[in-house]
Formats: C-alpha cells, sequence, structure tokens
C-alpha cells in the first residue's frame, strides 16, 4: 500500500503477464473487511482497448447476480458509455438504469450505494 503525500491509500498490482483475472479473488478484495484498507471505495481497472475491461466487469456483475441470495453481496450496476458523449456522469447512470428497465430510480441509487447494496461499475470513463 502506498501513501502519496497523506492522499488516498493506494494498493494495486501492475502485470505485463498476460496472466487471467480471477474474478472471485477480484471480487472477494471489493468485500468490506475482506482487504487491507476497509475505507476503499474505488477500484480502477485500466488496460489498452480490448484487453477484457468490460468483460470482466459483465462478469462480476453476473457472478454477483447469481450468487445473491447465498453471499449477500452487493449487485453490480454496470454503467456503460460506450462512445456516448454526455455531460454529466449522472447522465449515464440515469441512461443504464432506464436501460435495465430497472423499477429503482436515479435518485433512489446514492442511498442503495451509500448503504452497500449496488456497487457502480462505470465502464468507459475515459471516453465521457
Amino acid at each position: 500500500m502506498k501513501n502519496v503525500d497523506g492522499r488516498i491509500p493506494v494498493e494495486g498490482v501492475l502485470s505485463g503477464t498476460g496472466d487471467t483475472l480471477d474474478i472471485d479473488a477480484l471480487d472477494d478484495r471489493l468485500v468490506p473487511g475482506n482487504c487491507s484498507d476497509p475505507s476503499i471505495r474505488v477500484m480502477l481497472i485500466d488496460g489498452p482497448a480490448g484487453i477484457g475491461k468490460t468483460r470482466f466487469i459483465e462478469s462480476l456483475a453476473a457472478a454477483r447476480a447469481d450468487r445473491f441470495l447465498t453471499t449477500r453481496r452487493p449487485l453490480v450496476l454496470h454503467v456503460q458509455s460506450r462512445g456516448r458523449i454526455l455531460t454529466f456522469l449522472q447522465d449515464l447512470i440515469a441512461f443504464s438504469l432506464q436501460r435495465l428497465r430497472l423499477t429503482v430510480t436515479f435518485d433512489q441509487l446514492p442511498v442503495l450505494v451509500r448503504h452497500g447494496l449496488v456497487t457502480l461499475a462505470i465502464d468507459g470513463v475515459d471516453e465521457l
């Protein structure tokens, strides 16, 4: 773990080996109490186009949904930009909720995230 000038502690791995990622192992690190710093609230997955970042998010969301009744881990809302140019992240989140036809409204989402019931996975931040 690295603390840069008293800012946000950063924990990470840099891998250029082409190894596959264990979704379950990374999912375990996202659960409060399983990582070295329980205050970690953001994870950044970075890499070149086509490396599998979107596929990872889709797999994580599906795994969480499939095991929700037994694990009670927060569901993942995959917020995708897909090349859309939007002024605000809020617009992108609202669009994702609408696309999924959920009964959850945009104004309810921050409460669900704050209480650990939903995890936001924002895909394509570099495209916004």
